[in-house]
């Protein structure tokens, strides 16, 4: 799957949402998270530029306490879902800077690696909207849709964190409500009736 996150034609269109964050267009909401390990920090902006006809933006910026590090990231949407990721003693940021890609933040050198399908320039690529990982198992769940589509959960091959596109399991759709592993294999859902599913993943 083809990565546009270099084309001159998606850099063209990021460079136009970085000139909505601005001071002048930032709101007053901002949220502040810490790693569960507290060695990093996140912090969450909310942009509202008048001229971009309603269109919401958002910023965070990831701090490593130790060395006061920052790295800043720039979301063309208005909410900033994220996972915080500890795998084999690895800390990673899970979100994305694009709402129909993602990213990962290696965050002991404080690197992103991004990642938007070419489906962007159709407005198709699937926007995740929350991200759930569980240490020791070797897949990431994320809920999500594609634009205007009804959500479904998505089960990704986690083995390698830093290899981007991840190669998709399985999907569910659609759904109500996450719930989690039941075991290593077995995961529990609430579909759209709201009655509890499992079904086996691994």
């Amino acid at each position: 799957m083809k990565n546009i996150v270099k084309d001159e034609k998606y850099l063209q269109i990021r460079n136009e949402i970085l000139t909505s964050i601005q001071d002048k267009y930032k709101t007053d909401k901002v949220d502040i998270y810490y790693s569960p390990d507290n060695e990093y920090r996140l912090i969450i902006e909310y942009f509202n530029p008048e001229e971009n006809q309603g269109w919401k933006y958002s910023r965070g910026t990831i701090t490593q306490l130790r060395t006061e590090n920052e790295l800043v990231l720039i979301r063309n949407f208005g909410s900033f879902p994220f996972e915080w990721i500890l795998k084999d003693k690895e800390s990673f940021l899970l979100c994305g800077q694009d709402y129909q890609g993602f990213s990962i933040v290696d965050l002991k050198i404080m690197k992103v690696i991004d990642y938007v399908p070419a489906e962007f320039y159709e407005g198709r690529g699937f926007c995740w909207a929350e991200i759930h990982y569980t240490q020791g198992i070797d897949v990431l769940v994320v809920g999500g849709c594609y634009w205007g589509d009804e959500y479904e959960i998505v089960f990704y091959d986690f083995s390698n964190p830093l290899r981007l596109p991840y190669k998709e399991l399985k999907r569910i759709k659609p759904y109500e409500k996450i719930i989690g592993w039941q075991d290593k294999c077995n995961f529990e859902y609430e579909d759209e009736d709201r009655k509890k599913q499992i079904v086996k993943i691994l």
